[in-house]
């Protein structure tokens, strides 16, 4: 009920009830995920969602991206690579770097698009392996220099690749959703899946 609350859902009245809440709010869950639970099938279809996506918004930031949005980026990038190095928590920075980027590509609904499908990137980097990790890293460097080179089509790509490599990796964890649930699994799972 408190989450609810919070998210300006419902409105608690004392002594009268719980009622649907008639404030407008800016809920940083707006389409009801948290509700979801930690579902492997969530995280993989955020995914799905976040490939279809993020790429055209990183190429919107290598076209708008001032330079001060570019330090803020690269800044980003080595403080969740130096956490991922130290063993610290570097979710919130490699949160941050990517609303970042959605940030620098100068569309209003980008950042508030990202802050939603995000919630893939804790969840994913419990499942995926120290290999994909490092990886991952990596391919945030090339996504900082594409968007520093205000090249477009590179950004993109080096999105998509850091986006696909998330999806190999939790499906090389088995974290997929299996066949036997009727889900049809992107040609990505599929050779995973096979091994299985």
């Amino acid at each position: 009920m408190k989450l609810l609350v919070s998210r300006n859902i419902i409105e608690v009245r004392q002594g009268s009830g719980t009622y649907i809440s008639s404030r407008m709010g800016m809920s940083d869950d707006p389409l009801g995920l948290v509700l979801l639970g930690d579902n492997p099938k969530l995280v993989y279809d955020l995914l799905q969602i976040r490939i279809l996506v993020e790429p055209a918004i990183t190429a919107m930031a290598a076209r708008n991206a001032t330079a001060s949005d570019i330090r803020e980026i690269y800044r980003l990038c080595e403080e969740a690579e130096k956490k991922f190095r130290a063993g610290e928590d570097f979710t919130e920075a490699d949160i941050s770097f990517h609303q970042a980027i959605a940030r620098s590509s100068n569309n209003l609904v980008a950042p508030r698009l990202t802050s939603v499908i995000n919630r893939t990137v804790e969840s994913a980097a419990k499942m995926a392996r120290n290999k994909s990790l490092e990886d991952a890293f990596m391919i945030h460097r090339d996504i900082a220099d594409a968007i520093a080179a205000h090249d477009q089509a590179e950004a993109q790509d080096a999105m998509l690749l850091h986006l696909i490599i998330s999806r190999r990796a939790i499906c090389a964890m088995k974290k997929c959703p299996s066949q036997s649930e009727k889900i049809n699994i992107p040609e990505l799972c599929f050779a995973q899946q096979g091994n299985s």
